[in-house]
């Protein structure tokens, strides 16, 4: 059964970075409909295109890498985020990046996605078992106040 899948990425300097290029076209190839969002900081890049039967969606705002400015912007990119899922109603919502993951999980739960991000930094050693289980905590409470 092939799946809509969205990949979102908050720190993509360039077009599409080739491990990402490769995951999505290898679940294209398999048949799933594949959108890659990823925030174009530099507004280099159109708003939309289209890759080897990859839709890749640009949020267009500049915002300083590595700069305490980012922090202002980090809410509209949140929000950019759980907009285009709720336009696009993935069945699979991957969080590459940890400033990914509470817009991902919203989503996730509102459209009852399905959800890798925490389990991945998990089993890479990122994060730790108790911290993931805070970070999806904290998700779900952020998520019950509003």
């Amino acid at each position: 059964m092939a799946a809509r899948v969205l990949l979102l990425r908050s720190k993509s300097p360039a077009g599409i970075e080739p491990r990402l290029a490769k995951v999505a076209a290898t679940l294209a190839r398999g048949g799933h409909e594949v959108h890659v969002l990823l925030w174009d900081r530099e507004r280099a890049h159109a708003a939309m295109e289209s890759l080897g039967g990859v839709t890749i969606h640009r949020y267009r705002v500049r915002a300083p890498e590595g700069q305490p400015g980012l922090v202002r912007r980090l809410p509209g990119w949140w929000w950019h985020v759980l907009r285009t899922s709720l336009r696009l109603r993935p069945d699979v919502v991957h969080a590459v990046d940890l400033d990914t993951v509470l817009p991902a999980f919203a989503a996730a739960r509102i459209l009852r996605a399905f959800i890798r991000q925490v389990e991945a930094y998990v089993r890479a050693g990122i994060l730790t078992v108790e911290e993931g289980a805070v970070l999806i905590a904290a998700a779900e409470a952020a998520l019950a106040a509003l």
